[in-house]
């Protein structure tokens, strides 16, 4: 009983930290709704492709990755979405480095997550039943 006990708790944990590093299984439009979030909270404006000149345009972008461009003089940073909004985002350096910043703190924050599930990931107790484990090993 004690040994299906472990089994279910080790199990729980092992399902909990795949949860935990995959984000909660988002979907794609959820993905999409937290990329648009970070952009504008960094300082990206949105622009609706509204006119079949603009979609033509939009379809031939890069999608879902930032690039840059000159315009009028000016260096702007700039996000396509064909998919989920038929828009851009675009920014100039400043709202790039604060997006920049943003992703580093979430990936940060989402590293210290899984490294702290998998200090207590698995079952305590005595492992020296499993001999040593300092090689060489045999197969």
């Amino acid at each position: 009983m004690k040994l299906k006990i472990k089994w279910l708790k080790s199990t729980v944990m092992i399902l909990a930290l795949g949860i935990l590093i995959t984000g909660c299984a988002s979907s794609p439009k959820t993905k999409a709704v937290d990329r648009e979030k970070y952009l504008i909270s960094s300082g990206f404006k949105k622009i609706i492709a509204d006119t079949d000149e603009k979609l033509d345009h939009l379809k031939k972008m890069p999608q879902h990755e930032i690039f840059n461009i000159e315009k009028e003089g000016t260096l702007y940073y700039v996000w396509a979405d064909q998919k989920s909004c038929n828009c851009i985002y675009y920014g100039d350096e400043d709202a790039y480095e604060t997006y920049q910043q943003i992703l580093l703190t979430l990936k940060l924050r989402k590293d210290d997550a899984a490294s702290a599930a998998l200090e207590r990931a698995g079952p305590r107790g005595n492992w020296g039943m499993w001999g040593s484990w300092r090689g060489p090993f045999r197969y």
